[in-house]
């Protein structure tokens, strides 16, 4: 299966059914802790990528496979999702064929031109990690285009009209977004938003740039958030133990599958192939002998990620 990956457990949602409908880095950002690498295709420009229909192929295929309940079909591609302009007529497609609940995971910056669209998801969630330009253009490395007050406009104007669910994530990282100015803004920002819930979260898995470092300050951004009446939630936590390639006849490609939206800890590899019957050190090394995958260490733990990732190999 080409555009599908998991189920995986979601941090926000459960037991997630991801969708890839963006080739690798794709993106109106480029952000400094991005899991997917460095982006090398910047653009703002919706177009085409894949055939609905194959799209939808896989999903179906994915939910029959998997025994278990699926939370949310969600759109959490290795690039911006609302960059593909068939992304509404695939969400309408998977309605009229399955019951499953959809998600977009988004960064907001071309919401405008995808309002449609998302209007047909049952649950929106927008990144807001800076509201001080010069933060914005540190972190988020956005396309040059694009306006960062235009982008908390339309983002605003967009809760307004939508009837599903909408979440935030504000992703906090050491010196370089979680100081007091951005603190204060982004909850001003947030209290007109209104999400349902507004996730705070450090990067977890191997960043873009290996200098990101998570902050320390998220329980103080957590307070603040509270005492203002915002519900918050922390995302400061690992994933769990298992994700399901039960979708994929081999859980080798499944695994596969998933190292192209995230890396994964060598450890979870180990325990999902020895589940599967498969020898992990010699399946672990002939794919990095084929150049299929390679090693990256990041805050004392080993990942497995796509050689062409971007990242930095494990020295």
């Amino acid at each position: 299966m080409k555009y599908v990956f998991g189920p995986v457990p979601s941090r926000r949602l459960g037991v997630s059914l991801g969708i890839n409908n963006i080739p690798k880095k794709y993106c109106t950002y480029s952000c400094v802790y991005c899991q997917v690498g460095k982006t090398t295709n910047l653009t703002v420009n919706r177009r085409p990528f894949f055939k609905p229909e194959d799209v939808l192929r896989d999903v179906l295929l994915a939910i029959r496979g998997f025994k278990k309940e699926i939370d949310y079909v969600t759109f959490v591609p290795d690039g911006e999702p609302t960059l593909d302009i068939n992304l509404g007529k695939i969400i309408k497609m998977i309605k009229e064929n399955v019951k499953n609940k959809v998600a977009i995971i988004t960064n907001g910056s071309i919401i405008k031109s995808a309002f449609s669209d998302l209007a047909e998801a049952d649950l929106v969630s927008v990144k807001v990690d800076a509201v001080v330009d010069e933060i914005y253009r540190k972190v988020n490395r956005p396309h040059p285009s694009l306006s960062l007050t235009a982008v908390l406009r339309d983002i605003e104007e967009f809760r307004k009209s939508y009837g599903g669910i909408l979440i935030t994530e504000t992703m906090l990282l050491e010196g370089l977004n979680d100081g007091p100015e951005n603190l204060s803004k982004t909850v001003e920002f947030l209290r007109r938003v209104s999400p349902r819930d507004a996730y705070l979260s450090v990067p977890v898995r191997p960043p873009a740039e290996p200098s990101v470092r998570p902050s320390r300050r998220i329980f103080e951004w957590y307070e603040s958030f509270i005492e203002s009446g915002i519900n918050t939630k922390v995302l400061d936590y690992q994933e769990e133990d298992s994700f399901a390639t039960a979708g994929f006849e081999d859980p080798i490609e499944g695994l596969l599958k998933i190292m192209a939206v995230h890396p994964l800890r060598e450890d979870y590899v180990c325990k999902i192939l020895m589940e599967r019957h498969i020898h992990p050190d010699k399946a672990i090394n002939d794919l990095i002998e084929r150049g299929a995958v390679r090693r990256v260490e990041y805050n004392g733990k080993v990942y497995l990620t796509l050689a062409d990732s971007g990242y930095a190999p494990k020295s």
